[in-house]
């Protein structure tokens, strides 16, 4: 009889599934209100720039007619970065503290006598 051939070895098995391939990285995105100071939620909007999106109003038109405080948001409907209201004046800083003087003070003045 012919001689017996080894066993032939298992087929190779497939590689795994690569992952599905991944967009490249990109910084998150900040939520609208993130950079605005103040929550107008209860005036209607969350911010100047949901205002703007949702209702047309710039916010420089929240700051003048409406009073609103856009710092911090981004202001897409305006031409121009909105102007920060004036500070108020500062105080002048107090005069620093003058070492006390290594003069003796100086004598009371004599009295006049009657």
């Amino acid at each position: 009889p012919p001689p017996s051939l080894p066993p032939s070895p298992p087929p190779p098995s497939p590689p795994p599934p690569s992952p599905p391939s991944l967009p490249p990285a990109q910084p998150p995105k900040v939520p609208v209100c993130a950079a605005c100071e103040w929550d107008y939620t209860a005036l209607g909007s969350p911010c100047c720039d949901t205002a703007w999106t949702t209702y047309s109003l710039n916010c420089k038109t929240l700051q003048d007619s409406y009073g609103w405080d856009c710092a911090g948001c981004s202001c897409p409907g305006d031409p121009s970065p909105p102007q920060s209201p004036p500070s108020p004046p500062q105080s002048p800083p107090s005069p620093p503290q003058l070492p006390p003087s290594p003069l003796p003070p100086s004598p009371p003045p004599p009295s006049a006598s009657p």
